[in-house]
């Protein structure tokens, strides 16, 4: 034992002599990029940055947003990151990411017509006509009842141009990857 502690402390003495002063400015420099490389990582893990890029045309007021992709736990009027829920669509493929808020939770019934949709607690003045019309739909096919399931939400976007919910339906909690956050 006694011969173990004579050899850690040489150890442990060489290494300070290694790492002297001189050495110090080659190494400090390496130590801090591994230490800031690792706290990157694990950000990127949990967290993604995204641009909203369609000037003009876009469904929120916000140009960057950042996804905490473990918080999946969505309350009303929370802006969500999810999946696109439809197999088959004119527009968007199966599992395009898509930035919305969370205007029903599981349980709620929901109102739409084409110029306002009723939530549980809100009524909500975005009018879905001048997608409607883009898309070719029906208005008089519009007015609709939707219940939310025990896992469903109801994503909306908060401008006139917004394809969402009230066109397909609700999302389903599998398909949410997390909550998401204004940057600006």
């Amino acid at each position: 034992m006694l011969n173990v502690k004579k050899k850690l402390k040489s150890v442990l003495l060489y290494l300070k002599e290694y790492l002297s002063i001189k050495n110090r400015r080659i190494y400090e420099p390496l130590v801090l990029f591994f230490i800031c490389g690792v706290l990157f990582a694990l950000f990127s893990m949990r967290y993604y940055l995204t641009f909203e890029v369609q000037k003009g045309y876009s469904c929120l007021n916000a140009t960057a947003l950042l996804v905490d992709t473990w918080d999946k736990e969505i309350n009303r009027n929370d802006l969500f990151a999810f999946k696109f829920p439809l197999d088959k669509d004119p527009i968007f493929p199966k599992h395009t990411k898509f930035l919305k808020i969370a205007r029903g939770i599981p349980g709620d019934v929901i109102n739409v017509t084409p110029h306002v949709t009723t939530t549980m607690s809100h009524k909500i003045t975005i009018s879905m006509i001048p997608v409607a019309e883009k898309l070719k739909r029906d208005l008089t096919l519009i007015p609709k009842k939707v219940t939310l399931g025990k896992d469903d939400y109801f994503a909306m976007g908060e401008t006139i141009y917004s394809y969402d919910s009230r066109f397909w339906g609700a999302v389903p909690k599998d398909n949410i990857i997390g909550k998401a956050y204004v940057i600006f």
